[in-house]
């Protein structure tokens, strides 16, 4: 009961995260930072397939394909972790 209440506390920042497309800026510091925040609260994230899924698109098409290998990195491990906690919820 009180992780739910903790995860919807953070659901508006995980909201403005997606909505704002963080990931999606031309600095590849910011974009970096990024992922690091969604690994830094990533056991507050909403399991709901609402989140899961545009950050996992956001994952892959902002971070895996990115020309800077810090970020791709970065972001592999992001998504290595999200794979694990999802399963095969991510298929």
């Amino acid at each position: 009961e009180g992780a739910t209440e903790i995860k919807n506390q953070f659901r508006p920042f995980f909201e403005l995260l997606l909505r704002h497309d963080v990931a999606g800026n031309r600095s590849f510091m910011v974009t970096k930072s990024c992922f690091e925040v969604i690994l830094r609260f990533f056991r507050y994230l909403p399991s709901e397939e609402a989140f899961l899924g545009p950050i996992v698109q956001m994952t892959e098409t902002r971070g895996i394909r990115h020309a800077h290998p810090a970020v791709r990195k970065r972001a592999m491990y992001t998504f290595s972790r999200l794979a694990q906690r999802s399963g095969f919820a991510l298929v």
